[in-house]
C-alpha cells in the first residue's frame, strides 16, 4: 500500500491516499503510515503477484464506523472482507491460503461503505 500511496498522490479508480497528516481524523494522527481509502461503490485497484509461491493472505483494515464490504480477489480466488460498525480501529485478518504464480492479479473492489486498507500481505505458510 505505502508503494501505491507514494506513487499516486490522491486518487486513482476511486480510491484516495490517506496518509496520518493529512487524514480529517485524529485516529490516523499517530499511526505514521499510508494507507488507502474509498466510498465509491465499485472503484477497483489491481496489481501484479511477483513470486510464485503458497501463501497466507493477510490484511490490516480499518473496521467500525460504518459497515462496509471490501473484496479482493487473488488470482481468481475471491475473500470478501466485512466491516463491523462501531468504534474504529486497525485490525490484523488472515483471509485464507492462496496458490499463485509470478503476473497473477490482485484486485481490491469497494462494495460497500467507507473503507481504508493499510496493508495486503502474502505471507509464507
Amino acid at each position: 500500500m505505502s508503494d501505491w500511496a507514494s506513487t499516486y498522490d490522491w486518487y486513482k479508480e476511486g480510491w484516495g491516499r490517506g496518509r496520518y497528516a493529512f487524514w480529517r481524523k485524529n485516529l490516523f494522527a499517530g499511526l505514521q503510515q499510508d494507507f488507502i481509502y474509498t466510498d465509491k461503490p465499485n472503484s477497483i485497484l489491481s496489481g501484479k503477484v511477483e513470486t510464485d509461491g503458497s501463501y497466507d493472505l493477510v490484511v490490516r483494515y480499518l473496521d467500525g464506523g460504518t459497515a462496509g464490504e471490501v473484496n479482493i480477489n487473488v488470482a481468481g480466488k475471491d475473500f470478501l472482507l466485512k466491516k463491523n460498525s462501531g468504534e474504529e480501529k486497525f485490525i490484523v485478518k488472515n483471509l485464507g491460503k492462496v496458490t499463485v504464480k509470478s503476473g497473477d492479479q490482485i484486485e481490491i473492489k469497494n462494495i460497500s461503505g467507507e473503507n481504508a486498507i493499510a496493508d495486503i500481505v502474502l505471507t509464507s505458510n
